[in-house]
C-alpha cells in the first residue's frame, strides 16, 4: 500500500455563478474604453477611479482563490454521451495538489491512476 495523504476539508461555499463574477470583476480592469468615442476624456476620468480600487478588489479575488484551491482534490471520471449524469461514472485518475507554504514556491501534486 502506497502513502497515506490526510488534509482538511474546508467548507467554502462556490458556484459556478460565483467564479464568473470574479473573471469579471478581475477582467473588467484589463480593457480599455475606445479612446475614439465623444466624452473620451470622461470615459478616462471614470476609468481611473475604477483602478484605484483595482488592486484591493483584485487581491480580495487571489484570496478567495488561495483559499478555495491551496489544497485540492480531484477524480478524473470516465463518461459517455447519453450516459444519466447523475449515476457515478467509472474513476481513471486522482489528483491532490498541494500549493506549500506562503514561504517557498513548491508544488507537490500526487496522481493515482486505475488499472
Amino acid at each position: 500500500m502506497g502513502a497515506k495523504i490526510q488534509f482538511d476539508r474546508k467548507n467554502i461555499p462556490v458556484t459556478h455563478g460565483r467564479l464568473i463574477e470574479i473573471y469579471q470583476i478581475c477582467g473588467g480592469f484589463l480593457h480599455a474604453k475606445n479612446p475614439f468615442s465623444q466624452d473620451y476624456r470622461s470615459q478616462v476620468d471614470k476609468e481611473r477611479k475604477k483602478y484605484e480600487g483595482a488592486k484591493k478588489e483584485i487581491l480580495k479575488c487571489l484570496a478567495f482563490f488561495r483559499k478555495l484551491m491551496w489544497y485540492h482534490a480531484a477524480v478524473g471520471l470516465s463518461w459517455t454521451v447519453g450516459d444519466d449524469p447523475m449515476t457515478a461514472a467509472d474513476p481513471k485518475a486522482a489528483w491532490v495538489v498541494d500549493f506549500g507554504s506562503d514561504n517557498d514556491q513548491l508544488i507537490n501534486i500526487v496522481v493515482a491512476e486505475a488499472q
